[in-house]
């Protein structure tokens, strides 16, 4: 007798030759590799090593779905002569996962077809000139811009081209950062009087994209120049952009970038020269413990160790999570303004202890009277109403009540429409209410309220006159004079070192240090720590809060350009 080992072999439907009994699935394909470029993805793949006895082989290939890496589309069958397959009409810089599985006559009859299938090999798309860049303006000594709509890869700098009205003069500058702002040098300028314009372009990799339209607005160029320390991201620390003075260099304090403190050993201190740039050790920052420190658009920022991030799918708004330590726990998703849960679908999906989402995708759809339109790369729902504003002007008005956001809504010229409101963040509806509420053509709302609850492990809290959800353990943000404290996740017992900030343009005070804890009863302890303005700033107090400001009070600031 023949051992057969783990081999399965199956019975064949009755219209199977009597040399194709005693067949079975082949085994998985081998050898998967991908070769990504900018908008498609090469697969490559070699044949099973068993065919199982068939020659009816076939391969099925699957593409994740980049906005769900755990869900696989985009399904192709091939012959089983072929083993490659280039897959078109990607984004670019986007990352996929790819997996190919084996099939032939007799798969459907495998009550375990895992076996069949590769392992999926993950890969990113490379990099596409960038879009163009919008909303470039400016008040001399500044310009600001919006990063552009499709980036198509990490920003590594702009080009601005200043060009002076009336003329065919221009001159160029090249960042080497993907700040979008720039404080314009007098040596930018190769005149010394007269208005010019600004236009701005995003560069990647793979170069810069078009050039954006002029700005409408005309800088002036007859006042105030000057040289200054430019603002700057290195690693995990933030330099803030500075006024050089021509009396000898300024000493500046650098900040950590939120969760994380400076390193043993380093200070936060710099210094601004009198030519413009930064002298002195360069600072060292790392994440606090519990965060990570991962690079978002060419910049590092530190994450939550256990994060399911926030994102948008379609209409549908995912919040920021903080994952439990095992298991997973219930969100409420919600639906994007005049959105409401398409019918047969659920809010709820899962946080996992690994970071990522799970359960069934919910899916939205735009209230009667709105449609559904991208704009900068998210999907809004739009009144059908686009050539001219209502002309009746009656709303019913946006308001919060409780956890509850109630959309502006247009009110029908009679009867009323149906609204979904929304709750909060980190928030569900109450079992026996509805989110469901009416808009009156009188312009008032309608039906019973709606009520939600926070989801679990999150409590009711009222923070500037509204009520948000916040988690059982967490030491609240705040500021005390001129120290910023970050939200921090409490610790389950004792308490967590956490590095306060100063504001822009200011250090801590001599004596004094910027570290606090953060206990498990979610309240902050240790010394308050003290920050006065550096050389050349005065503190100020805006909306309730306290800034440095420059003491030149005659030209416009060139620091806190955010």
């Amino acid at each position: 007798m023949t051992a057969l080992g783990a081999q399965r072999f199956l019975t064949l439907p009755a219209n199977e030759l009597p040399s194709e009994k005693c067949t079975q699935p082949p085994s998985a394909p081998g050898s998967l590799s991908l070769s990504p470029q900018q908008s498609s993805i090469t697969v490559r793949w070699s044949a099973p090593a068993d065919l199982g006895g068939r020659r009816d082989l076939y391969y099925q290939v699957e593409i994740s779905d980049p906005d769900n890496l755990g869900s696989f589309t985009g399904t192709v069958f091939l012959s089983g002569s072929t083993t490659s397959r280039t897959i078109s009409g990607l984004r670019p810089h986007t990352q996929y996962c790819v997996r190919v599985t084996s099939h032939n006559g007799v798969s459907d009859q495998d009550p375990d077809g895992e076996h069949l299938r590769t392992e999926g090999e993950c890969t990113t798309t490379s990099e596409a000139r960038p879009g163009v860049v919008n909303g470039v303006q400016g008040t001399y000594p500044y310009v600001v811009w919006n990063p552009p709509e499709e980036p198509n890869g990490v920003i590594t700098g702009y080009r601005l081209v200043f060009s002076r009205s009336g003329t065919s003069t221009t001159s160029t500058v090249t960042t080497t950062n993907d700040q979008t702002f720039y404080i314009i040098q007098s040596s930018d300028i190769p005149w010394t009087s007269g208005k010019f314009r600004v236009t701005v372009a995003a560069g990647n990799s793979v170069g810069f994209g078009p050039q954006s339209s002029t700005s409408p607005l005309i800088i002036d160029g007859d006042s105030c120049p000057t040289t200054n320390c430019l603002a700057q991201s290195v690693g995990l620390v933030r330099y803030p952009a500075t006024l050089a003075s021509t009396s000898g260099p300024v000493t500046v304090t650098t900040q950590c970038a939120d969760n994380a403190h400076v390193r043993t050993g380093f200070s936060l201190s710099v210094r601004c020269s009198s030519t413009g740039s930064w002298t002195g050790t360069t600072p060292q920052c790392e994440c606090d413990t519990g965060y990570r420190a991962v690079t978002v658009s060419g910049r590092q920022t530190c994450q939550s160790l256990n994060t399911c991030p926030a994102r948008n799918v379609g209409l549908v708004d995912y919040p920021t999570t903080q994952a439990p330590a095992s298991g997973s726990v219930a969100v409420t998703t919600q639906c994007a303004d005049n959105a409401h849960v398409r019918t047969g679908f659920s809010l709820s999906v899962r946080c996992s202890s690994s970071s990522s989402w799970t359960g069934t995708t919910p899916q939205c759809e735009c209230d009667t009277g709105y449609r559904a339109v991208t704009v900068s790369g998210r999907q809004i729902c739009q009144t059908e109403e686009t050539t001219c504003p209502p002309t009746t002007g009656v709303t019913c008005a946006v308001r919060t009540v409780g956890l509850v956001r109630y959309p502006t809504t247009l009110a029908p010229a009679s009867g009323s429409v149906t609204v979904a409101t929304q709750c909060a963040d980190n928030a569900h509806i109450r079992t026996g209410f509805s989110l469901n509420v009416r808009c009156s053509s009188s312009g008032s709302w309608t039906g019973t309220t709606p009520q939600c609850e926070c989801d679990t492990g999150y409590r009711a809290v009222t923070v500037s006159g509204r009520q948000t959800c916040q988690s059982l353990n967490t030491c609240p943000a705040r500021n005390v004079g001129l120290v910023d404290y970050p939200t921090t996740q409490a610790p389950a017992s004792g308490s967590v070192a956490v590095t306060t900030q100063c504001a822009d343009n200011a250090h801590a005070r001599t004596g004094f240090s910027l570290s606090v804890r953060c206990s498990s009863s979610s309240s902050w302890t240790g010394t308050t720590p003290q920050c006065e303005c550096d050389t050349g700033y005065r503190a100020v107090t805006v909306s309730g809060r306290q800034i440095c400001q420059t003491e030149e009070t005659t030209c416009p600031p060139t620091t806190g350009v955010t």
